[in-house]
């Protein structure tokens, strides 16, 4: 079972949420054994910090494209940033549709373009 949690939800509930579905499958003779591989809280980053609006200003002034704020699916290690207060964000080049997996690939003009995005941020950001 793989359960991830937005950042509105408890973890700890959510496990006793899902302890207790796999309970009652047990209490009907379903052999259910469990072993944790990974686990974390999720997190998230206010979308308005100085960060977030110039990666957003950046990434459309590069691509051309409006860029959208979604939750990242993965547990990435930004959520130890975020959990101290310090914003942080997944941007990349990759597409979420296909990372990670068998049939993962990154287009070169999509890693150029991050560089840039990256540059023109960091910059912005440095005054």
């Amino acid at each position: 079972i793989d359960r991830r949690i937005n950042p509105e939800e408890d973890l700890d509930e959510a496990k006793k949420e899902l302890e207790q579905v796999l309970d009652e499958h047990r209490k009907k003779g379903v052999k259910i054994e469990v072993k944790h591989i990974q686990e974390g809280m999720s997190s998230s980053a206010d979308p308005g910090t100085p960060l977030a609006t110039k990666l957003q200003k950046n990434v459309a002034e590069v691509t051309g494209r409006t860029p959208s704020s979604e939750l990242c699916p993965g547990l990435c290690e930004i959520r130890f940033f975020n959990q101290e207060g310090i914003p942080a964000y997944a941007f990349g080049p990759g597409l979420l549709e296909v990372s990670p997996g068998p049939g993962e690939f990154v287009r070169i003009p999509d890693v150029l373009d991050c560089i840039e995005i990256y540059f023109k941020t960091t910059l912005s950001l440095l005054g």
